[in-house]
Formats: structure tokens, sequence, C-alpha cells
């Protein structure tokens, strides 16, 4: 009965001091080496400048904005991507500003560069610095080539020729047309021209107009 009644009041001991951890953790008491320098990192939603650094949201928003303001211009419909999150800036004292690459950087993908020409001094070797963020075209940016076909094949039957339109290489790459399609007989090559006279530009298309000619067959 004695070993029990120890065994019992061993499990009792026990229990409240669960309940005292389990009191403490709530209020965070448990919660040691942590504290408000070390939250966890959300990414670039939540990089915010701060007084010592730039924020990569307020570079990459910067680029967007210089993206919005081209587009609008040159009817184009690039879109900005994310800067690289290891990138780590002191903060900038001055506005930034935003241009395109230069081609003598070499870079494969299209890109603008987000820079600052005077930054917070004592907090890096240099004064200036720049962030390279790389550009995309989005889906539906590309002429679908079966719109290109049927613009053919609804000039052969306008003409009620006896013809219809072929079918041509899927290698074919061409910008978006921001106007209807424009259809035209090609007799010396028996084809039908069609014309875009207003495309999207894309990083791999970058022309004024564009003209794909579809073969003719026999029915």
């Amino acid at each position: 009965m004695l070993e029990q009644l120890r065994l019992s009041n061993h499990a009792i001991i026990i229990l409240i001091a669960g309940i005292v951890m389990l009191s403490m953790a709530s209020d965070g008491y448990c919660d040691q080496n942590i504290d408000d320098n070390h939250k966890t990192y959300h990414g670039i939603e939540g990089d915010h400048t701060t007084d010592i650094t730039h924020g990569l949201y307020e570079i990459r928003e910067e680029a967007r904005r210089f993206m919005a303001k081209h587009n609008s211009i040159n009817h184009t419909d690039w879109v900005v991507g994310d800067p690289d999150l290891r990138s780590l800036v002191p903060k900038c004292v001055v506005p930034l500003k935003v241009k395109w690459v230069p081609k003598s950087y070499g870079l494969s993908n299209k890109s603008v560069m987000v820079y600052c020409t005077k930054a917070l001094s004592g907090y890096s070797r240099k004064d200036q610095w720049d962030v390279i963020i790389n550009v995309t075209a989005p889906r539906g940016s590309f002429e679908l080539l079966f719109n290109v076909r049927e613009a053919a094949v609804a000039l052969l039957k306008q003409t009620h020729s006896k013809q219809t339109a072929g079918f041509f290489s899927t290698d074919i790459f061409v910008g978006k047309c921001l106007e209807p399609l424009e259809a035209t007989m090609n007799k010396k090559n028996s084809a039908v021209n069609v014309t875009c006279k207003k495309p999207l530009q894309t990083f791999f298309f970058k022309g004024d107009s564009w003209t794909v000619p579809v073969p003719i067959q026999s029915n």
C-alpha cells in the first residue's frame, strides 16, 4: 500500500510539472533565443525597406512601375519577375531608377536594372548599387497558328476558289496581333499571305509587322 501511495504521489508531481510547463509555454517563456530581430522571413512581400537596407519589395515595385509605363506606350505585355532573394543592398537615399539592361552585359534573358546612385554610407564599400530582374512575355503573347490559317481559309472562300489553305511549319512564332489579320493572294508562290500590321512585342518577336505565307492546296 505504501509503495502504491509513493507511485501515486510521483505521478501527481509529474502531472503538475507538465501543467506548469504548458502554462509557461503559453506565456512565451519557452520562446528562447527568439526576439523581434529574428523574425521568420516571409519572402519578397515582407521584405520592406528598413533604416539600413533597401527592401526587395520596393525594388520590384519600382521595376513594375517602369514596365507598366513602357507597356502602355509601346503596346507590349512584358512581365517583371522577382529579384534574386540573395540580393542585399544598403538603403538608397535618392529615388531609385530603372533601365533596360544593355546588350553589352551579355545576358541571355531580357532584363531590367533597378539602380541606386547614392546609397547610405557606412554599410557598404560602394555608395552605388544595382539589382537585375528578368523580364518575360506571358502566355497569350503569341498569335495562334490556327488563326493565321483561318484568315487564309476565309479569303479563299470569299474568292470562291476551289482550293483551300494548306498547313505550314509549327515552328513559326509571331507576336499576337492587336488588330484583325489581313490576307492577300500571293499567286507567284501559290500561297496566301497573312499579315499583321500591329503585333505585340515579345522577347521572341520585336518587329513592326509580320507576314506568314500559308500554302494553297487543292481540295
